[in-house]
């Protein structure tokens, strides 16, 4: 299910991890093209009951003291950034599971203009965002 409300919009990823995203959904309509912006520091590795999850497979793990940067593929085919603290045990080839938090998602339109969060979501600074593009259905 894959839709535009005034709730937001709820889009499917290629991995078929479905995301409600609270934000305004403009000029947006089914079958229009988004782009999934995820801020590195915003992903956890962890899967919790009912919660958002993406399988990560890591190719290459940056050890830089205080975090970690991972870098891994999510379906073989989107690259995937997440920044962890120093001392996470993962290693190269692992799959481990991301935790998605929908209220820390960015959506821009196909040609990059932002979409703004709904009233009380917390909206923070637009830089070193991963991008996921995915298509409305």
């Amino acid at each position: 299910r894959s839709d535009v409300s005034s709730e937001g919009l709820s889009i499917e990823l290629p991995s078929g991890l479905q995301l409600d995203l609270p934000v305004q959904p403009g000029d947006v309509r089914r079958g229009d093209t988004v782009i999934l912006g995820i801020r590195p520091e915003h992903l956890a590795l962890e899967a919790r009951p009912g919660s958002a999850t993406l399988n990560l497979d890591v190719y290459v793990m940056e050890r830089l003291g205080g975090e970690t940067i991972l870098y891994g593929h999510v379906d073989n085919t989107h690259t995937v950034v997440v920044k962890v603290p120093g001392g996470t045990h993962v290693q190269k080839g692992q799959r481990v599971p991301v935790r998605v938090s929908p209220a820390l998602c960015h959506v821009f339109h196909e040609g990059g203009t932002a979409l703004a969060h709904l009233p009380g979501v917390a909206e923070v600074a637009d830089d070193n965002l991963e991008i996921i593009g995915t298509k409305l259905s």
